[in-house]
């Protein structure tokens, strides 16, 4: 999925694999602007898409799953705060699983693509590593 847009006045130019994909980053390099910023532009292109933040932390695991079942676009945001490795098997239902956190233990990175957010002069890329 290749993402051209501005969003809050930031050129963002970004690709995503199918699959999963690990959003790295210090905090405020834009890891929460950019899931905003594909949620939007699922939105305006008719793509289904769920953004999951930091308020999946008071639900449960059922509850979580049916929140985001069944769309194409998985966005999930400060997924240290909810998100387990069993989890992540459910929901690989969708076709992209965008997740920003700052701690991958216990994950699966060898069938997921990780990247940096890089952002300066109000341009927003990933690299992928």
């Amino acid at each position: 999925m290749d993402i051209n847009t501005i969003f809050n006045g930031i050129n963002i130019k970004v690709k995503f694999n199918k699959g999963v994909t690990y959003l790295r980053g210090y905090s405020g390099m834009g890891k929460t602007l950019l899931l905003s910023a594909v949620e939007l532009y699922c939105r305006n292109q008719g793509i289904s898409c769920y953004l999951c933040d930091y308020h999946a932390q008071d639900l449960n695991t059922e509850q979580i799953y049916a929140a985001c079942s069944g769309v194409q676009v998985l966005l999930l945001d400060n997924a240290d705060l909810y998100l387990t490795p069993d989890l992540l098997k459910k929901l690989k239902n969708a076709n992209y699983i965008i997740i920003s956190m700052k701690n991958l233990f216990g994950f699966d990175l060898f069938s997921s693509t990780s990247c940096l957010i890089h952002y300066e002069n109000k341009q927003l890329t990933l690299e992928e590593f």
